[in-house]
């Protein structure tokens, strides 16, 4: 693809291009969390299936196309 970038990034080669997103994340307080909210939840999974979290990335809204 034209306009491909690399960077080393050790262990791994990454390759983007002017079509790849790229976002830039900020901290923010649990006040951020609300429901409806789009999330990722990364963390240990608990022996009853509840998630410890370690991080929490709060996402972008993505809008849906009317049909």
């Amino acid at each position: 693809e034209k306009n491909q970038n690399t960077i080393l990034f050790p262990p791994k080669i990454i390759l983007f291009s002017n079509s790849t997103s790229i976002t830039e994340a900020t901290t923010a307080g649990k006040q951020a969390l609300a429901a409806g909210k789009q999330v990722a939840i990364f963390g240990i999974t608990n022996s009853d299936g509840s998630i410890t979290a370690q991080n929490i990335q709060i996402r972008q809204a993505t809008t849906t196309p009317n049909q």
